[in-house]
C-alpha cells in the first residue's frame, strides 16, 4: 500500500522540480558530525526515502558510491534522469529492509522521510548494515525527527541539531509547486481533483493580492515601446496574416501591454493571478475591446485553436513552462503566434556630465537586493533561454536586443525599484529599512544630479527582448 501511495508520475515531476535541496549548512554538520565520529576513509553512503535524489546528489562528491533508495519506480525514474553523478545510483526498495551487507555502510541519511519508516524494523536493518562507528543522519526543515530506540542506546551514537535556520528566495508559482509536493496535498487532489487545482490558484492569487504593489504597478511599469510592438505585429501579419480576432496577454499585471493591442484585434483579454492587478487593469478607461480575467498561464479559459496571438509581456519567468506551453498549443490557432518579451534591467542612466554616477547608485541598490531576487528573476535575464528552447515550434526566433531609450524622473526610478520582486520581498521582511532604502536612492541621485527636485527627469537606456513562435498548420 506504501508504495501505490507514492507511484504517480506527475507527482515525481513536481517533487524533481520544486522540493528543496538540503542546505549546505545541515550538509556540512552532517559531514563533521561523520569525521569527528568515524573518520575517512568515505567508502559509502546510502540516502533513504531518496525521492527524486536531491539529498543524494549532494553526497556524491564526499563518498566513492552513494545509493538512494526509494518505493517508487516513478520518483527513481526522474532521480535516474539527472546526469552529471557517475557514482551516485538509485534503486527501489524500503528503509526496512536494505540490499546491503552486514557493516558495509558508512553513512545512511533520510532527508524528509523517515517520519514513513517503520521506526523498529528501520533501525534494525541501520544497526546490520552501518559499519562500526558509521552513523546516521536524519535531516528535515520540518519539525525535528526524535527516535527513541532502547535497544540502539550508545551503539548508535545521535546527534539532534534544534535549529539549524536557513534562507530561500522562491517565486511564488514555486510556494504552489512546492505545497503540490506535499503527500497531504495529494491525499486531497486525488479525493478532489477541481478544488486540489482551485486550491492551488487561489494561493497563487493570494500570494500577489497586494493593492499597494498593483498600485505602484501601474504607475511606474513601462509601456512596452513600439518597436517591440510592431515587431510582433509583423511577425502574426508574417505568418499568419489577417484577421487578427483574440489576443491572450498572459501575466497581464495592470495591463499596460494589453491595451497596447487593442487596435489591432477584435478582442483582446488580459489575463493575471492578481485580483488586484486586474483591479488597476480595469480602472483604466478608452479600450472597450478589452477585458480582464483572473487566471492563471497554465490554465487558459479558452476553447482549442481559438486564439490569434498569445503575448506575455516581463512575466513568462514567473510561468510552468512545459504546461504553459502545452496550453498554448492547445488554443493557438493554426499559424497563430507566441511572443514573449521582456527587458534585461536599465543599462545606463545619463543627467548632464554624471550619469556614470547615477548608473553606479542604480546598480548598488540591484546589487544589495540580489540576496533577495528569486531564482526565476535570473530566467528573465536569461532572456528566457530556456523556455525558447523548450518550445515545440519549428518555425520561432530570438530577438535578443532592441535598444529602447526613454525618459523618466527620479521619483519615477524609485517608483519602478518598488515594483521589483524582490524589493517587495525586501520590504516584507523589513518594512522601515524598505521604505529607507527608496528615499536613499532618491537623495542620492538628486545629490549626485546637483539638483532638487525628484520630478527632474532623466534618460535612460535598456534593451528589449523578444521570442516569437508560430504554431504550425
Amino acid at each position: 500500500m506504501t508504495h501505490r501511495l507514492f507511484e504517480d508520475k506527475h507527482h515525481a515531476s513536481i517533487y524533481q522540480q520544486y522540493r528543496f535541496v538540503p542546505p549546505v549548512e545541515v550538509k556540512n554538520l552532517i559531514l563533521q558530525y561523520l569525521d569527528e565520529k568515524k573518520e575517512p576513509p568515505h567508502v559509502l553512503a546510502v540516502d533513504l526515502g531518496c525521492g527524486t535524489g536531491q539529498n543524494t546528489r549532494l553526497l556524491a562528491p564526499h563518498f566513492q558510491e552513494v545509493v538512494g533508495i526509494d518505493v517508487s519506480e516513478n520518483q527513481i525514474s526522474e532521480a535516474n534522469a539527472v546526469p552529471g553523478f557517475p557514482n551516485v545510483t538509485y534503486r527501489v526498495g524500503t528503509a526496512e529492509e536494505l540490499p546491503f551487507q552486514d557493516g558495509s555502510v558508512d553513512l545512511l541519511t533520510a532527508a524528509s522521510a523517515a517520519h514513513w519508516f517503520n521506526q523498529d524494523k528501520f533501525l534494525k536493518e541501520a544497526s546490520r548494515t552501518l559499519k562500526p562507528r558509521g552513523c546516521i543522519a536524519l535531516l528535515s526543515y520540518t519539525d525535528a525527527l526524535k527516535f527513541h530506540y532502547s535497544s540502539a542506546g550508545d551503539t548508535l551514537n545521535s546527534i539532534y541539531e534544534e535549529n539549524i535556520p536557513d534562507k530561500l528566495n522562491i517565486s511564488v508559482s514555486d510556494v504552489c509547486g512546492f505545497i503540490e509536493t506535499f503527500s497531504y496535498y495529494q491525499a486531497y487532489q486525488r479525493a478532489n481533483p477541481e478544488a486540489g487545482q482551485a486550491l492551488l490558484r487561489n494561493t497563487q492569487t493570494r500570494l500577489f493580492e497586494d493593492k499597494h504593489h498593483s498600485s505602484i504597478y501601474q504607475l511606474y511599469r513601462f509601456v512596452p515601446p513600439d518597436e517591440v510592438k510592431n515587431l510582433i505585429l509583423q511577425y502574426l501579419d508574417e505568418k499568419k496574416g489577417p484577421p487578427h480576432l483574440l489576443a491572450v496577454d498572459l501575466g497581464c499585471g495592470t495591463g499596460q501591454n494589453t491595451r497596447l493591442l487593442a487596435p489591432y484585434f477584435l478582442d483582446v483579454v488580459g489575463i493575471d493571478v492578481s485580483e488586484s492587478q486586474i483591479e488597476e487593469a480595469r480602472a483604466v478607461r478608452g479600450c472597450p475591446n478589452v477585458t480582464y480575467r483572473t487566471g492563471i498561464a497554465e490554465e487558459v479559459p479558452f476553447p482549442d485553436g481559438s486564439v490569434d496571438l498569445l503575448t506575455a509581456a516581463s512575466a513568462a519567468h514567473w510561468f510552468n513552462p512545459e504546461k504553459f506551453l502545452r496550453e498554448a498549443n492547445r488554443i493557438l490557432k493554426p499559424r497563430g503566434c507566441i511572443a514573449l518579451l521582456g527587458y534585461v534591467d536599465i543599462l545606463e542612466l545619463n543627467y548632464g556630465c554624471c550619469g556614470d554616477r547615477i548608473t553606479s547608485i542604480y546598480q548598488e541598490v540591484l546589487n544589495f537586493l540580489l540576496p533577495y531576487m528569486s531564482m526565476k528573476v535570473t530566467v528573465a535575464n536569461s532572456k528566457l533561454q530556456d523556455l525558447f528552447e523548450a518550445i515545440p515550434f519549428p518555425d520561432k526566433k530570438r530577438v535578443d536586443t532592441i535598444p529602447v531609450k526613454m525618459h523618466i524622473s527620479v521619483s519615477e526610478v524609485a517608483g519602478l525599484i518598488e515594483t521589483f520582486s524582490f524589493y517587495q520581498e525586501y520590504r516584507r521582511a523589513q518594512p522601515e529599512a524598505g521604505a529607507a532604502l527608496l528615499q536613499n536612492t532618491q537623495t542620492r541621485f538628486l545629490e549626485a544630479m546637483g539638483v532638487s527636485s525628484p520630478d527632474t527627469r532623466i534618460e535612460i537606456k535598456l534593451n528589449y527582448f523578444c521570442i516569437l513562435a508560430c504554431k504550425p498548420l
